[in-house]
This record gives C-alpha cells, structure tokens and sequence, in this order.
C-alpha cells in the first residue's frame, strides 16, 4: 500500500516534469537515450539533478525523470525503496528489506521473500495493462547512504499482462542519491 501511494504521487508529479522536445520515454532535451545506448549511463533524471533509472519495457528504452529513494536502517533491518517515473507516467518501484541487514547482492520477488526468511521483495510496474509480477531480480551493489554514496544497483521482472501475455523488464538499472533516510 506504501508503495503504491509513493508511486502514485511520483506519477502525479512527473506527468509535469517533461520538457518541449520531449519523447514519451523521457528521450530528447537531455533527458533519455535509446535501446542499446547504455541504459542508466545516458539517462538522467530532473529529480534529483543526475540521479539515474532507466529499464526495457518489451524492447522499449524507459527513462525515470523523477526518482524517490529512500532507505531506513536499523540493528534488526535494512530496508531499500527506490520509486522512478517516466515523463508518460510509466513508473517502476523497487522495494528490498531484510531483516537483519545489511543489503547486498541479488534478491528475487518469488523465492527468497517471505516472512520466516526476514526478507521482503517487490517490484511495483505501472504501464498500460502491466499486469501482475510474476518474478523479479534485484540486484543492489550498493544500499546507499545520504549525503555520501548513491544507492546503486540493477533489476528485471517478468509480469503477466492483464490481457494474458508476458512483460519483460530488462535492463534496469539505478544509481541515485537516498533522499530519505529513517531509522
């Protein structure tokens, strides 16, 4: 539910955040970049200023304008929540907590989650007919930390559409200041 407000919010917010020139995958004014040209490494964000998200979506190059990330530590869990839209209002949102921490490696949606293994996976995807997850790899090298690192890292999901087809995101990437921090 958290997460599906947070991204409502981010949705609501960079439906204005295009610029003249602007395509609908965030591409054009400097914002995006196209399938194969690099992912995050030439797709940058409004806000904040530098912060990078971009993913596949089918064989289609989307780019995050806007990116909330936010991280709560503890000395029982590490929790990760990272929320990109495009300027179409495309968003995807990435959660990871473990309990205990800390955060690192590979974490997938469907086999590692759980109560009674202390982790927590999901990956949010708003888009035309997106459907429901099926699985997901998020990768995070790096959890971040406000003020001096970014948290960093990949992911990938595989959704069922509403109309019975498969979804593929490929190729996410994410490097991006934490903004909010708790804990």
């Amino acid at each position: 539910m958290k997460t599906s407000i947070a991204l409502g919010l981010i949705l609501a917010a960079a439906a204005g955040c295009g610029s003249s020139g602007s395509s609908p995958d965030g591409g054009g004014a400097g914002h995006g970049g196209t399938l194969g040209d690099g992912g995050a490494g030439s797709c940058t964000a409004v806000q904040p200023a530098g912060a990078k998200m971009s993913w596949v979506d089918d064989g289609t190059f989307q780019c995050a304008l806007v990116i909330v990330t936010g991280r709560m530590t503890s000395s029982s869990q590490d929790f990760l929540e990272i929320i990109g839209s495009t300027s179409s209002g495309v968003g995807a949102g990435i959660t990871v907590a473990a309990s205990p921490g800390p955060l690192s490696g590979s974490y997938h949606c469907k086999n590692d989650g759980g109560a009674a293994s202390g982790l927590f996976v999901d990956f949010v995807y708003t888009a035309p007919q997106a459907g429901q997850i099926q699985d997901c790899t998020i990768t995070i090298d790096n959890p971040g930390t406000p003020g001096t690192a970014n948290a960093r890292g990949s992911f990938s999901g595989t959704f069922t559409t509403t109309g019975g087809a498969t979804k593929q995101i490929t190729q996410g990437t994410f490097d991006t200041p934490v903004m909010l921090n708790g804990g």
